[in-house]
């Protein structure tokens, strides 16, 4: 909200509809606000306050890392505010570790599943693709394939789902320049012109099980995905 002020104007002045993002990534405040009807209520007033303030169109929720207890009641939450909002979308893992999301249920009660099709390699893991279109060896089945059949194998309908792409990549440090790596720390995020700037002057490969351009440097491994990859998830994406 500290720059909707301003942006919700220009983004209207432009025909963009825009939508605030409330955030949650806060085990003790999901497991108190999301199974008692009361605060849920106070949240929706709180939310419906704001969006109304500042004019926007809607609201994405953003609650990552939900514990499975939580299934049920953030379903409730998500169906009685949808019914005080225009547009209401959600933003959900690419690959739901502890079961938590009803994809049926939350298709049917919003506008959009935004799914962060990112992350499949993070910081804090062994380097590899942000975002492999394919899964398969040397990598493991997840994918952004994986993850679009994932969402429909469990009821969310195609016209709900939207898939989100990142421009960046990680770079992380490494023993060697073998692939798949084994990173000796934590990595860090490289946006997508700084990467394609690195590749013009020193080089890049690509992988052809993921469709995922990197860079392997004297200690660290970048993987990114650079236009031809976006291209080709995009095209991926309409096809579908």
């Amino acid at each position: 909200t500290e720059v909707a002020g301003e942006v919700v104007p220009l983004a209207h002045a432009e025909g963009v509809s825009v939508q605030l993002c409330v955030t949650s990534f806060d085990d003790s405040v999901m497991s108190s606000v999301l199974p008692d009807p009361e605060l849920r209520a106070i949240t929706i007033n709180e939310i419906v306050g704001l969006v109304d303030g500042y004019d926007a169109d809607g609201v994405n929720i953003d609650f990552e890392g939900m514990n499975v207890d939580l299934k049920h009641d953030f379903t409730a939450f998500i169906q009685e505010l949808s019914l005080r909002v225009d547009e209401l979308t959600l933003a959900l893992p690419a690959i739901d570790w502890n079961g938590a999301y009803d994809y049926d249920e939350l298709a049917a009660a919003s506008d959009g599943l935004f799914i962060m099709g990112y992350g499949y390699h993070w910081t804090g893991g062994n380097p590899g693709p942000v975002a492999p279109l394919y899964g398969g060896e040397p990598w493991s089945d997840y994918s952004l394939e994986w993850t679009v059949d994932d969402y429909l194998r469990w009821g969310a309908t195609a016209d709900k789902i939207i898939l989100g792409l990142p421009l960046y990549g990680n770079e992380w440090p490494t023993i060697s320049d073998a692939v798949p790596g084994t990173a000796t720390g934590d990595g860090w995020s490289v946006i997508m012109s700084s990467a394609d700037a690195i590749a013009d002057e020193e080089g890049s490969f690509w992988d052809e099980t993921s469709l995922t351009s990197y860079i392997l440097r004297d200690d660290t491994q970048l993987w990114y995905d650079d236009t031809d990859g976006v291209r080709y998830r995009i095209q991926w994406a309409v096809d579908q």
